[in-house]
């Protein structure tokens, strides 16, 4: 049998199946489909372990079993279920499957336990980060049961990374699905096609990966505010594995040219226009309303206030959220809301004095 019949295919929609080797009956391989997709795959084979185990079976005279599990499903359906017995065959056995893919979003089967250090842990956001981050996803390495020397063996390598980003990373981060597991510094990172006595995990397919890299590193002992930290919000935003996050203390770096400026009153229509708030945007500073009522001083919006030391009075205890929201805000209001594009030389103290209580909080 090669194919379903029209009736049949009508009665099946979407639906879930299993391939089985009729030798021992287990199972090696979990799809989901439409129509014949389950006879599809003795079609086309090549190397993978998939198509090996295939290519074995039948040089062995046998057939491969086919096993509808559900079917009438539709296609989000046929997701779920598909990820769901991909999870429980993995918990079960992590060998079993040649799945290439595990699923539309499969998540790991883990414990109550785990689930709640995840899902209850503090959420880390941008504004809590000071140092420069490199973070990997070690998603598919990572066991619930592992040692904090093998988290960290997961985390060395191998990525593909660009080396002068890297380089300027202060942290590395180990995350497993948006959970931080494991903060490394001092890395130092070498091509995976050069095999030297500090491999992670040596083998013919990492050593292939020359492209990629793994580094040496040391855990951070120090007190430590991002180990099991909730980073999902900023790392699920991508799927690529590999990710940067600029902390805060580059805020100071890219300040500075335009403080010097605001001071000496010498910033120009398109510097300010373009080059400030670009920079202000390319930080992550946002938005807050002109009217927030946290913006109030004495029924007095600080964003019309020119007086220098009322403002830095008001800005005493301003937190780093707060500051760089009143910075990009004014910078808004003044660009897009106000008759003129380019500060006014009565908008300078405000300028002055909220670049310098975020200097304080970048220190």
């Amino acid at each position: 049998m090669n194919g379903f019949s029209e009736k049949v295919k009508q009665k099946l929609g979407y639906y879930v199946y299993a391939l089985a080797d009729p030798r021992d009956n287990k199972i090696f391989y979990i799809g989901k489909g439409i129509n014949n997709r389950i006879f599809q795959h003795e079609e086309k084979l090549n190397n993978s372990n998939k198509s090996n185990r295939i290519k074995e079976i039948l040089s062995s005279g046998n057939k491969i079993k086919k096993l509808i599990i559900s079917y009438g499903l539709s296609e989000k359906e046929a997701f779920v279920a598909e990820s769901a017995l991909i999870n429980i065959m993995n918990y079960i056995d992590s060998q079993a499957l040649t799945n290439v893919v595990s699923g539309h979003h499969t998540a790991p089967v883990i414990t109550a336990e785990d689930f709640e250090k995840i899902y209850g842990a503090e959420i880390l956001s941008k504004e809590d980060i000071f140092r420069n981050l490199l973070i990997v996803k070690i998603n598919s390495l990572y066991k619930y049961d592992m040692s904090d020397s093998q988290v960290m063996e997961c985390a060395r390598g191998h990525w593909i990374i660009d080396t002068k980003r890297a380089e300027n990373c202060d942290y590395l981060i180990a995350v497993n699905h948006g959970l931080i597991v494991g903060v490394y510094e001092n890395m130092k990172w070498y091509s995976s096609g050069v095999e030297t006595p500090f491999y992670p995990r040596l083998c013919k397919e990492n050593l292939s990966r020359s492209n990629r890299k793994y580094c040496t590193c040391q855990a951070v002992n120090k007190p430590n505010i991002y180990i099991n930290k909730n980073i999902a919000d900023l790392v699920n935003m991508t799927q690529n594995p590999v990710s940067y996050i600029n902390g805060r203390k580059n805020t100071a770096k890219v300040l500075k040219p335009y403080y010097e400026k605001f001071i000496n009153n010498s910033m120009d229509i398109h510097d300010f226009e373009m080059n400030f708030g670009n920079d202000l945007v390319k930080m992550g500073f946002k938005l807050g309303s002109f009217n927030d009522s946290k913006y109030e001083y004495n029924n007095k919006n600080i964003l019309n206030i020119t007086d220098y030391k009322q403002l830095k009075k008001m800005l005493k205890h301003t937190d780093y959220s707060t500051a760089t929201s009143l910075l990009i805000s004014k910078w808004r209001y003044i660009t897009h809301w106000s008759c003129m594009d380019y500060q006014q030389e009565k908008d300078l103290p405000f300028f002055k004095a909220v670049i310098e209580r975020i200097f304080e909080l970048s220190e």
